[in-house]
């Protein structure tokens, strides 16, 4: 079944409860809707996976100047970095 297959039959579904259990249903869209919204917005990117990291001002700043002096998106530069420290190290070819 796929994902348009499954989010029409939830919608049916919603759609035949709300007719007999309104306030329950509308609840439970509630709490439904964010998760669905999740798993679509990681479906969409294709094996790219957000990261939070924690860094100083001084941190910041530098790679916000390494950006700009790139005129390169953030994530494109901290890439760029992370590739050459990569083959500076000679890493595995299998990654």
């Amino acid at each position: 079944m796929s994902d348009s297959e499954k989010y029409l039959a939830i919608q049916s579904y919603f759609d035949y409860q709300f007719l007999f259990h309104p306030t329950e249903t509308q609840l439970l869209f509630l709490k439904l809707r964010p998760a669905w919204n999740q798993r679509e917005f990681q479906s969409k990117n294709n094996g790219i996976k957000s990261r939070g990291i924690s860094m100083s001002e001084r941190t910041t700043k530098r790679l916000n100047w390494l950006a700009k002096s790139k005129d390169q998106k953030i994530n494109t530069t901290i890439k760029e970095l992370i590739d050459q420290e990569f083959e500076f190290l000679g890493g595995p070819s299998k990654l």
